[in-house]
């Protein structure tokens, strides 16, 4: 329900405000600069602000560009968004996300096979080559 004279905003401006969260978030997580981004994927400065403030909508040409210079799947563009229904994905046997968790001497490898939207658990992706 809306008040009188103001519009609901459009679902696809949600989704490029998470789109453009998760790139400022990762982005910062390895201490890199917009400038840095920008030249890194071929996106122009400008353009990797417009899309780290939610104002323009990305093509996925422009996100799998900007996911590859942070070297990280395409899909963790995606985590901030959420939606009013569930999404269920198959995963094939070896196929899930892999990833280590190193604490205090010790490390956990896991293999993720589906995405979650808890705020209080963090996962940092990186890609692997294909021959590990």
């Amino acid at each position: 329900m809306t008040e009188i004279g103001t519009r609901a905003e459009p679902p696809e401006r949600k989704i490029d405000r998470a789109i453009g969260a998760s790139l400022k978030e990762l982005r910062q997580h390895r201490g890199q600069s917009a400038r840095w981004l920008a030249e890194q994927s071929g996106i122009s400065a400008a353009m990797v602000s417009r899309i780290e403030n939610g104002l323009v909508s990305p093509s996925i040409g422009t996100l799998s560009a900007l996911a590859s210079a942070l070297e990280v799947p395409i899909v963790s563009l995606f985590r901030e968004a959420q939606t009013d229904h569930t999404d269920y994905s198959l995963v094939r046997h070896g196929e899930g996300l892999k990833s280590t968790r190193i604490a205090d001497g010790h490390s956990h490898d896991y293999v993720n096979l589906a995405t979650h939207v808890r705020k209080d658990l963090h996962f940092l992706a990186r890609r692997r080559d294909a021959d590990q």
